[in-house]
């Protein structure tokens, strides 16, 4: 007695691309079922799924990531505003030390100049951890959303690719962090979307462990007891681990290559009936095993080393970035501006000690520095300009611009009479 063989399974992928594979699904005689064709354990199936909802968390990340840097941005032109506004308000009255002030603009301005050309940088490679991490995202639920189908029962065995809870097959619901509707999903046909992924309370954790989005992976990724098997192999007649002849893939003849899955997570001996299972490279030729789980897959599943990749740039990016608004924003000291040779040099050329300009970028120290500033700065920039223009006063400045304005506008209408 033998199950159906073949079932045609759509899958509808999280970046709307579809994908129509033609799948062996189950198909086994009743009496092999303590022999071959294993199942896949929960726990890897549901590690794939905790793996796909923090590369969707990845979408966030990067957007907020930018707007953090574009905040720091802002916040070091806004300094360079205040010491201009300084400058102009107190140079006629020869309070400002002019040799101070012009260290303080030289060297903001060069890092001004360094953060802006790192701006676009820093968006083009959180574009390009964006799509990394959804491709990623897609081949691993590509593999999930084939495997969990299949599922029969005859008389008192059963029959499925993923285990459930309760020894049989696995439930959307199950899969809480691969389906929609999460734990209540039933008939589900949609994968968690990045919107719902970057919706989970705590979502951001995973950026600021040590090893990051990478540690993650690793984490989620890594099989228990070195085995991906539901109890350590018992047929389950599974057909998608079955590469040999005789059924699985190709009916009368072996696969001429391993099968592999989810990119290259999980592997398919090319000649394995699916009885022995463990880690290992299931990109390499030799498999001692029917079924191979991939044993560094931040490093050997391609889709996973390239997110990766991106990441450690983008971090990268993000890392240099910081450094240089933390040399304009951390309060100056001796120590802190004898190691940047940028500001020693300027300190060199402008005859100045590093305790002249010590403090002096302090928001706390320095009242002209103060946060509340800023909002005017704008305004009051370009008001202490006009009255530098010959002492205009803003009333008499506005009646001088109408009424040159006015007297335009007679002019013309005169010679059109």
């Amino acid at each position: 007695m033998h199950l159906p063989t073949v079932s045609v399974i759509c899958i509808s992928l999280d970046m709307r691309a579809t994908v129509v594979l033609f799948v062996v699904a189950l198909g086994v005689s009743v009496g092999d079922i303590n022999a071959e064709r294993a199942a896949l354990k929960l726990k890897v199936a549901q590690g794939v799924c905790a793996a796909t909802k923090a590369l969707k968390s990845v979408h966030r990340y990067t957007v907020e990531k930018v707007k953090e840097v574009e905040g720091k941005l802002e916040d070091v032109q806004n300094m360079v505003k205040l010491a201009k506004l300084k400058v102009l308000r107190e140079k006629k009255a020869g309070s400002v030390d002019c040799r101070t002030m012009a260290f303080f603009l030289n060297y903001t301005v060069k890092k001004v100049s360094g953060m802006i050309d790192l701006l676009p940088k820093i968006r083009e490679q959180g574009l390009n951890l964006t799509a990394s991490a959804g491709i990623a995202a897609g081949r691993l639920e590509e593999m999930i959303n084939v495997f969990h189908q299949p599922s029969d029962r005859q008389e008192s065995d059963i029959f499925f690719c993923i285990a459930g809870k309760q020894g049989e097959g696995v439930t959307k619901s199950e899969l809480a962090d691969c389906f929609k509707g999460g734990r209540d999903a039933i008939d589900s046909s949609h994968f968690v979307a990045f919107g719902d992924a970057e919706a989970t309370k705590g979502w951001q954790d995973i950026f600021k462990e040590k090893d990051g989005l990478e540690g993650a992976l690793k984490k989620h990724l890594t099989v228990d007891d070195n085995d991906p098997r539901f109890t350590r192999g018992e047929g389950r007649g599974c057909q998608l681990v079955h590469g040999m002849q005789g059924g699985g893939y190709i009916v009368n003849e072996n696969l001429t290559e391993h099968m592999l899955w989810g990119d290259g997570i999980l592997g398919v001996k090319k000649d394995g009936n699916g009885t022995t299972g463990y880690v290992g490279s299931t990109r390499g030729n030799d498999y001692d095993h029917d079924i191979l789980w991939e044993k560094d897959p931040t490093a050997s599943v391609p889709s996973l080393h390239a997110t990766v990749s991106d990441y450690h740039s983008f971090s990268g990016l993000l890392h240099k970035y910081d450094t240089i608004y933390r040399s304009v924003t951390e309060e100056w000291t001796a120590d802190l501006i004898q190691r940047d040779p940028e500001a020693t040099d300027l300190l060199t050329a402008s005859e100045l000690t590093v305790e002249d300009v010590a403090a002096l970028n302090s928001r706390t120290k320095q009242e002209w520095l103060s946060q509340k500033h800023a909002k005017e700065a704008d305004k009051e920039f370009l008001m202490t300009e006009i009255r530098f223009c010959g002492k205009l006063k803003r009333r008499g400045f506005i009646r001088r611009m109408v009424k040159k304005i006015l007297g335009g506008l007679r002019i013309s209408w005169t010679s059109e009479g």
